[in-house]
């Protein structure tokens, strides 16, 4: 018998591999391959190799998470199974999905309802009870065929005891610690391929949290019994209407919320459960790349991991933060998740930093409000796109007084008494004040054995680039003597400061992929972290520059300057919600939950809608080169070029409209510059404040 088992969306097609190996050692033949639709989009050999194979075939088991569209050669594989009239079997997530592909199963009603349960409830038992069935019904055998058998279905998992029921495991938590959900797809726990899943519960403990690794199906299922996540968390993770759990690490993949309510057909569901629950989510990755490819990988994901484990988590409103695993091959070519350790911890130190923000009284928290200062001139301090942020600062104390936060005896009544507290204060614009006048109006400082201890903290490759860029630490960049200063201003327990300075010309620095932060940058992080001892960061407004830093795109390692500089401090970033494409970049680089504002009232003038689509279109561009998609390149390029011609644009770029392709693109920066400078002149009739 001849045997394919293929997965979409899921990369488990491995899952039938060691039940194929148990019928082969009983005796029986059989012709095994498994596919997953990443190594069949990717490589065209592989494809052809896989549509012969499948051509051939007795029997096929697709299993599909979310639609069929998620592989995009899914049309030659169908052909080759009309063609060559193969039996097969698919399951979907989404029940109108395995509907539609009923007719493609070459038997019974009963024989389809049997193969759909054992495919649905999984595990070696019953995929073994499946072969036999076939090794029936093909090679003309008479085995005796165990019926389905039923695994649990949602549980909780921990090393070395494998199951208990939810209300079990809650006993046993410490209520001086917070409790940090791991949500992870049951098959995991059926196979037991859980070694990311170990990294995450020892990162948890590791860091002084509860770790309460949950295993579920997502939707609720009448097949296997399956209660789905909404009922799970109403049901088994309240008490006395309150979340057991404080912040929850979701290694699962695709917008919860659709997956969980099959059938729905929108692209967001209005049934978010999480909201209604009220625990902050941090979306983690598994990565179907090992971990070798991905650190050398600048994009950090494929395009499709972007997909399914970015933008759609993004629809339910996940902080989007790092991967916790890659997927490695054994020694027999099973695929198998593996925890990165160092990813691991990261996910698990932001996940109890923000399950203590609801923990932790609001008089005891402490908080960093950053505002922006680029150039770094007084005249340009609290610079933000379309945003009063001192304004909306004031409003911010104020209303933080209220709630009982610790906000010193006096706080700013209005926007002018804030400016002139701040620039009394120590700003980023330092080059006119002497020394000691420098160190008296710093807030603090950070000795240069402090920050040895830091900067030992960051792997060789990333102290070899400061020293490349900065000099030996502390360098001579915001320094007195040996010392880094700190600028900002207290307010109790409120620190109002200025993100630190990106480069000496920050029109050049701004957005160079290359220049690494100066040494004072990282230590005013590290500063706010340990030694002021901040719950969380604000950034007030659009745009700051820790989301532009060195490092990749998405899945950030810990080399990546965002990512050791920020570490898991809650970011929360009011941002205008005229410029999601930034915002997307704070969201997947800073893991900011976004805060949007609307824009100020404006008078619209002539060009305006043309510099939106050149704006739009110069981002498009930037954003298919970071991903590798060169294939779009010469398109939008030409659409650049016409937008300059109509808006006679060349000029004031200094440029032949006959430049080459290369002097165009080297100028891509200055013109987004530019492009931002326009917009901000259109800005009329004042600046929206922060209610």
């Amino acid at each position: 018998m001849r045997y394919v088992n293929i997965s979409i969306g899921t990369m488990d097609s491995f899952l039938t591999n060691k039940a194929v190996g148990d019928v082969i050692a009983m005796g029986y033949d059989i012709d095994y391959r498994n596919f997953d639709n990443t190594d069949l989009d990717e490589d065209p050999l592989f494809l052809a190799d896989a549509v012969k194979f499948i051509s051939g075939a007795d029997l096929v088991t697709i299993k599909v998470h979310g639609d069929t569209s998620y592989c995009k050669k899914f049309d030659k594989l169908r052909d080759a199974i009309e063609q060559h009239h193969v039996c097969m079997h698919l399951s979907c997530t989404d029940a109108c999905v395995t509907d539609a592909f009923r007719g493609y199963f070459l038997g019974t009603d009963e024989e389809y309802d049997l193969v759909m349960k054992y495919s649905v409830l999984g595990g070696d038992d019953n995929f073994v009870s499946m072969l036999k069935w076939a090794l029936n019904k093909y090679d003309g055998l008479h085995l005796e065929v165990d019926p389905p058998k039923h695994p649990h279905t949602e549980g909780i998992y921990y090393p070395g005891r494998e199951y208990m029921t939810f209300g079990e495991y809650l006993k046993e938590l410490d209520p001086s610690k917070p409790n940090i959900g791991i949500f992870f797809y049951q098959k995991q726990w059926v196979v037991g391929n859980l070694d990311n899943i170990d990294g995450l519960i020892r990162a948890v403990e590791e860091v002084g949290g509860n770790p309460v690794a949950m295993f579920f199906n997502t939707y609720d299922e009448k097949i296997d019994g399956s209660k789905g996540i909404k009922r799970i968390l109403r049901d088994d993770m309240t008490v006395d209407g309150k979340p057991v759990l404080d912040c929850i690490i979701n290694t699962m993949s695709f917008s919860m919320t659709l997956v969980a309510t099959p059938g729905v057909g929108d692209q967001v569901c209005e049934d978010n459960f999480f909201l209604e629950y009220g625990a902050p989510v941090l979306q983690a990755m598994t990565m179907v790349a090992n971990e070798e490819d991905w650190r050398a990988r600048l994009e950090g994901l494929i395009p499709a991991e972007i997909a399914y484990d970015i933008v759609h988590p993004e629809f339910d409103g996940q902080i989007i933060a790092v991967p916790g695993a890659s997927t490695e091959l054994t020694g027999e070519g099973v695929r198998y998740y593996h925890s990165i350790r160092d990813r691991a911890l990261r996910l698990a130190d932001m996940a109890v930093m923000w399950a203590r923000l609801r923990r932790t009284e609001n008089r005891s928290k402490k908080v960093a409000i950053l505002l922006y200062q680029y150039p770094p001139k007084n005249a340009d301090a609290g610079g933000a796109a379309g945003l009063d942020t001192f304004a909306s600062v004031v409003n911010i104390l104020k209303r933080m007084k209220e709630d009982g936060y610790d906000v010193g005896d006096s706080i700013p009544e209005n926007s002018k008494e804030l400016v002139d507290i701040m620039l009394s204060g120590l700003t980023n614009d330092t080059d006119w004040i002497p020394e000691d006048e420098v160190r008296r109006r710093s807030v603090d400082t950070v000795p240069p054995e402090q920050y040895d201890e830091w900067y030992r903290e960051l792997s060789e490759k990333a102290r070899d680039r400061l020293e490349k860029d900065w000099g030996t630490p502390p360098g001579d960049f915001y320094t007195v003597g040996k010392d880094i200063i700190v600028p900002g201003t207290l307010f109790g327990n409120i620190l109002v400061g200025f993100q630190p300075d990106r480069g000496r010309d920050i029109q050049q620095n701004y957005h160079d992929p290359n220049c690494v932060h100066p040494h004072q940058y990282y230590a005013y992080y590290k500063w706010l972290r340990y030694d002021f001892g901040a719950d969380a960061v604000i950034h007030v407004g659009t745009h700051g520059t820790l989301e532009w830093l060195p490092g990749k795109s998405v899945a950030l390692s810990g080399d990546c300057c965002p990512d050791y500089i920020l570490t898991g401090l809650p970011d929360i970033y009011p941002y205008v919600i005229g410029n999601p494409g930034e915002g997307i970049q704070a969201k997947r680089r800073a893991a900011a939950v976004i805060v949007d504002h609307m824009i100020p009232t404006m008078t619209r003038s002539g060009g305006y809608d043309e510099i939106l689509e050149l704006e739009g279109t110069l981002q498009t561009f930037m954003n298919a080169k970071a991903q590798g998609q060169d294939q779009n390149l010469d398109l939008i390029r030409e659409k650049i070029r016409s937008i300059l011609t109509s808006m006679d644009m060349y000029n004031d770029m200094k440029l032949d409209p006959g430049c080459s392709n290369e002097e165009l693109d080297s100028r891509f920066d200055d013109l987004y510059d530019y492009v931002v400078d326009i917009k901000e002149n259109l800005i009329k009739d004042g600046l929206h404040i922060l209610g």
